[in-house]
């Protein structure tokens, strides 16, 4: 029976080596000699705990190989009782978009955690296989929510039809106060560029930021997904804000939207740095444009809180987002 101190602080789960080499979860936990049951499903709320493993106490961590079709997500339970934690690999297995990923699991201040299968942040859904539309629809996503400006959705538009997915689209763009060509030849310019970018982007597009995060209140959208093109700068934003409001703190915050260079390939990051040479960049700055510099999406939330007050004070002032589409996001979203 586990002892009055027994509880889980925390689980992950991680593919071995792409789905084909299962899944690996690890955990913590207070208290001494404490066996946990670990049960897999295809989604949080579909968990088959008739199946679960139980380990041995001394045992933090298990590699799983049989796992049910479409994304896995495991649960993890105190044996004799205590609270469940839920886990999945933080991004989705797709052969098309790669950096496609959950935003569940994180923590909050109030000791409660962003709900897995919700809310997902992506690059360009253009580019989504068979195999990937596949998968997609067993994670029942129901609105695709495209950052994308029109002539971006119009040279790769994204393969939705029919009614069983909506899409809305928010063209955050975000004036630019000088072009690339501008840009000097070093990773410190390509960096300030894109500190450049958000800061405009947040005081220019507040509105159109408020929207989206008032329409994914609704929960008739979820599970949803927002994408740009990269899934990097528009969408990190976007995630950056949506986060913070539902009192994730900022160093969870700023990990999602540094975890970015984990996923971007370098063949993807070339052909990224080979787009812009047209326009008269250098390898050395696209490196900056094309990375994720932690401090810039800090300082452009740090101005955000200076000029309003509060994330939540900007998004209702500068947003337009009414007080009831908070109190949504935070029942829906957390648990």
């Amino acid at each position: 029976m586990p002892s009055a101190l027994t509880a889980l602080t925390a689980v992950t789960a991680e593919a071995a080596g792409g789905r084909g080499g299962g899944l690996t979860v690890n955990w913590t936990i207070e208290g001494d000699d404490v066996s946990v049951e670990v049960a897999v499903g295809p989604d949080p709320g579909s968990i088959d705990r008739s199946g679960a493993v139980t380990t041995d106490p001394a045992t933090r961590s298990i590699h799983l190989v049989e796992l049910p079709p479409g994304r896995p997500y495991v649960a993890v339970t105190p044996v004799g009782g205590g609270k469940t934690l839920y886990a999945a690999p933080r991004r989705v297995d797709l052969e098309g978009p790669v950096n496609f990923r959950d935003l569940g699991g994180l923590p909050t201040t109030g000791g409660r955690h962003t709900r897995w299968g919700l809310v997902f942040r992506s690059d360009a859904l253009s580019r989504l296989t068979a195999r990937d539309q596949l998968l997609f629809g067993q994670m029942g996503i129901r609105t695709v929510f495209d950052l994308r400006g029109e002539e971006e959705r119009e040279r790769s538009p994204n393969p939705f039809r029919g009614a069983e997915v909506t899409t809305r689209t928010y063209p955050l763009i975000g004036s630019r106060s000088r072009s690339f060509a501008s840009v000097a030849g070093t990773l410190d310019a390509g960096e300030d560029f894109l500190f450049d970018l958000y800061r405009h982007m947040a005081s220019d597009s507040a509105l159109l930021l408020g929207s989206i995060l008032n329409d994914l209140s609704d929960p008739d959208a979820l599970p949803a997904v927002f994408h740009c093109a990269g899934g990097k700068d528009r969408t990190g934003l976007t995630a950056a804000l949506l986060l913070t409001l539902l009192d994730v703190p900022l160093g969870h915050v700023l990990d999602d939207y540094v975890l970015t260079s984990a996923f971007l390939s370098q063949d993807r990051l070339d052909d990224l740095v080979r787009r812009v040479a047209g326009e008269g960049i250098s390898p050395e700055a696209a490196a900056g444009l094309f990375g994720v510099p932690r401090w810039a999406m800090e300082r452009t939330l740090a101005e955000v809180v200076d000029r309003h007050g509060s994330i939540e004070t900007y998004l209702a002032e500068a947003g337009g987002m009414q007080p009831e589409a908070f109190d949504r996001l935070r029942r829906n979203l957390l648990v």
